[in-house]
């Protein structure tokens, strides 16, 4: 599980830096724009990379001592401490790939925060990068979420995305069935169901 996990995000990361760069060589050439990926055999990626993203969020979201494997592997998605991406040997794949999105896409404004959620659970297709941009932001300050949940300091919490704080692993394994469960319905449920 983990192995396959690693490979989807290392996918992710390296087609977010092909864009970064295909975005740069298009600036000088303004008279063409490339936005994600546009043919359908790229649409059949960019669901397993929800699919990928979801599976992230569930382990994340079931209490730690029931996905021990997980949690055996857990630093190498979310860092439970600040990191720094220019002096840390390691970085996350969640830091790595919310800094390839700010790069991409910009930073979470405060008003795009309190919109958006920080779960994927309501997501059926992605269609572009930009709709994980709240997701990976959520992970990436998880550090914080965690303490400012923790200590009830709403000052420090930097991450205002609604249920940020559900996809640390803090809920109860009867919320975090619901909440699974819930997902599931929205998954595979037809467009007139819900």
């Amino acid at each position: 599980m983990a192995t396959e996990l690693v490979q989807v995000l290392l996918q992710i990361e390296t087609q977010l830096q092909q864009l970064s760069h295909d975005s740069i060589s298009m600036a000088s050439n303004s008279n063409s724009t490339n936005d994600d990926l546009k043919c359908s055999r790229d649409d059949q990626w960019m669901q397993l990379y929800l699919s990928a993203c979801k599976l992230l969020e569930t382990l994340c979201t079931l209490p730690s001592g029931y996905v021990s494997q997980f949690q055996t592997c857990h630093w190498a998605f979310i860092s439970s401490l600040v990191t720094n991406s220019t002096t840390d040997p390691f970085v996350p794949f969640a830091v790595r790939i919310h800094q390839l999105l700010c790069d991409k896409y910009g930073s979470l404004s405060i008003e795009e925060q309190n919109l958006h959620s920080a779960s994927l659970q309501h997501v059926k297709t992605l269609t572009s990068f930009s709709e994980l941009r709240p997701f990976f932001h959520a992970l990436a300050s998880q550090h914080t979420t965690v303490v400012a949940g923790l200590t009830g300091n709403t000052i420090q919490q930097e991450c205002f995305l609604h249920d940020a704080s559900s996809i640390n692993g803090s809920m109860t394994l009867r919320s975090a069935i619901s909440r699974l469960e819930h997902s599931l319905y929205v998954d595979f449920a037809e467009h007139l169901q819900l």
